[in-house]
């Protein structure tokens, strides 16, 4: 820290803070001064921002353009973000730049530019990161309604399904301060959330009526984003495009008068990080893993995921309690049902189990429960068929019957299930595969689903966790598996995170694919089929995505409902993006914390 920086300005942050003192301490003793920044051109026409060419414009090797959603006319909306303020446990101070209007927007964007040229004659760069959302709602004059919180099903709104992206975005990137950027006629003003003191309110020249940020101002300081925490915020009207001077008059008064401390938004999310992965599965148990019927890939996955939590940990209660789960199945008192490739892959419980058995009545007994299932892909002469039946041309297929046909492979010695895995999973990758390596969801469209790639990462790792090297066709496996990662990891962004859509930035950050996806490149390094050097990279910027994405209390972010193949990639776009508990995401984050509980004593 320099010398020249207060011990005031310690950067000690304290694990709980007064929301409403935050803002009132944060703004103490802003006054309307009139700071004269040098060194920025004028700016005579008021054109839209382009982020990316005014990224380029600036210089600066650690800011980048990235989209965080899109309008409901299908039109990005993209953010200038700091590399730095992706670390949620870094020590900088971060403000959060929001501007909707046109002439608002040249204000930021000259802001942003006084802020890290470099040859600023500031030192504010040392002690704060600026990032920007330079437009809610390009490609309008402005949104007509502001409302937030927004309502509706995320992010489905035909109306402000942009104020649904945003809102969620800055619930998960946690600024420590939002700046809402408004042109106007007069001097400068400022407008505070009514939360704060009256008395710092009078200080200062603050604009009476409403203004179209105050909502979301209001809602940054009253409500949590992705149920993460608050966020301080204010609203500045600059008079004119291109009056950036609010920025140098803000940090001025922050440096002289506010001790820094994390919104409440930060300090939830470095909470979240500072758990292990074992931590995180043991809080996820209180959700998921407790229930077992019917009989499907979901809670059979959260079951496993305990199943090697107990293991991991010494725990018994959890093998206990899947055993209690199991036992009806044993004892006949329920027949698992083979309706569907879901209820299929749920056999997997009774091949995890038995492979956890010693040989014996009971073993032969859980066996016998995954038979039928694994058996649908032989004739009533015992010929392979073409592919396992319920695979309805999808790519979840991979997942929903190889696994549990290799197991059965593994567990009987029989060579034929291992030969029906083999068979299934080229017909369906002949069927899903891509030109450039990841998965179409179905024959309708090319649209490459999350999810839909995050089913054969998870199922090609599994079956080659039992497959037998002898086998010719274990070599051809470890390919289809390597090429599959290889695109994929392109395709993971700056936030550690894949895409509902793979290939489509605009699409949200899914949950589920980013934990599958994981999954299989920690199992893909451990195992050997992966290449450590090229991979642990991508995982190491995985995890804190995930960790950041569940709660203590098992809610999760921005998983996507349950999906069948669509006819087109804007169906895909408008899936229901789940925040709180969900079955499907809970399973998924357990089967990934239990397999970093693994990947991480080894990992570089």
């Amino acid at each position: 820290m320099p010398a020249s920086i207060p011990d005031a300005f310690s950067l000690s942050f304290p694990p709980q803070t007064d929301h409403a003192m935050h803002t009132s301490q944060l703004l103490l003793g802003l006054t309307l001064t009139t700071a004269i920044l040098s060194g920025l051109p004028n700016v005579t026409a008021a054109a839209p921002i382009d982020a990316n060419a005014l990224v380029q414009q600036i210089g600066n090797s650690q800011l980048m353009a990235m989209s965080i959603g899109r309008t409901s006319e299908n039109q990005s909306i993209t953010a200038i973000v700091h590399r730095e303020a992706l670390n949620l446990t870094g020590k900088k101070w971060r403000i959060l730049l929001i501007a909707d209007s046109t002439s608002g927007s040249q204000s930021l964007a000259q802001a942003l530019r006084w802020f890290y040229q470099a040859d600023a004659p500031h030192r504010f760069s040392d002690q704060w990161i600026v990032s920007a959302v330079p437009q809610i709602s390009p490609g309008k004059a402005s949104a007509e309604t502001h409302a937030f919180p927004p309502a509706g099903t995320y992010y489905q709104s035909d109306r402000v399904v942009e104020h649904q992206y945003v809102w969620r975005w800055i619930g998960m990137h946690a600024p420590d301060l939002v700046v809402y950027v408004q042109p106007g006629n007069a001097d400068r003003e400022w407008y505070y959330p009514r939360q704060a003191d009256a008395e710092l309110v009078g200080q200062t020249k603050s604009q009476q009526g409403p203004g179209p940020g105050d909502a979301l101002v209001d809602a940054l300081v009253q409500h949590a984003p992705c149920g993460t925490g608050t966020v301080p915020a204010i609203r500045v009207t600059t008079q004119g495009p291109g009056n950036a001077e609010f920025l140098s008059e803000l940090l001025k008064r922050l440096q002289q008068n506010f001790g820094r401390k994390p919104s409440a938004a930060r300090q939830a999310l470095q909470s979240r990080l500072d758990r292990t992965p074992r931590e995180i599965a043991t809080q996820l148990t209180a959700s998921y893993g407790r229930k077992l019927q019917p009989i499907s890939y979901i809670p059979t996955l959260a079951c496993v995921g305990r199943i090697r939590l107990s293991e991991l940990t010494g725990d018994t209660a959890h093998r206990q309690a899947v055993n209690r789960l199991v036992a009806p199945y044993l004892t006949g008192k329920i027949q698992p049902g083979t309706q569907n490739g879901s209820s299929v892959a749920g056999h997997l419980i009774f091949t995890e189990l038995a492979k956890r058995t010693s040989p014996g009545k009971a073993r032969e007994r859980l066996l016998a429960l995954a038979r039928p299932a694994a058996d649908l892909g032989f004739t009533s002469t015992g010929e392979l068929r073409q592919v396992m039946p319920h695979h309805n041309e999808m790519s979840d297929a991979v997942f929903m019957s190889g696994p549990l046909l290799a197991a059965m492979g593994q567990l009987t010695g029989e060579t034929k299930y291992f030969d029906m895995a083999i068979r299934h999973i080229r017909y369906m990758r002949q069927r899903c595969h891509r030109a450039d390596g990841i998965y179409r969801h179905s024959p309708l469209n090319q649209t490459a689903w999350g999810r839909g790639n995050g089913f054969p990462a998870l199922g090609l790792a599994l079956c080659l966790s039992v497959w037998p090297e002898q086998r010719q066709d274990q070599a051809e496996l470890v390919t289809m598996f390597r090429e599959h990662m290889a695109a994929l990891k392109g395709y993971q962004d700056a936030t550690g995170c894949w895409h509902q859509i793979i290939d489509n930035s605009d699409s949200y950050r899914e949950f589920t694919c980013t934990c599958m996806i994981t999954f299989a490149m920690a199992r893909g390094v451990s195992r050997g089929w992966l290449q450590r050097d090229l991979y642990a990279p991508h995982i190491r910027r995985a995890w804190p995505a995930i960790q950041s994405r569940i709660a203590a209390n098992g809610s999760l972010v921005d998983v996507c409902t349950g999906t069948g193949k669509q006819r087109s990639a804007e169906a895909y776009h408008q899936r229901k993006a789940i925040l709180g508990h969900d079955d499907r995401g809970g399973a998924m984050a357990l089967m990934v914390c239990t397999e970093m509980a693994v990947y991480l004593p080894a990992a570089d």
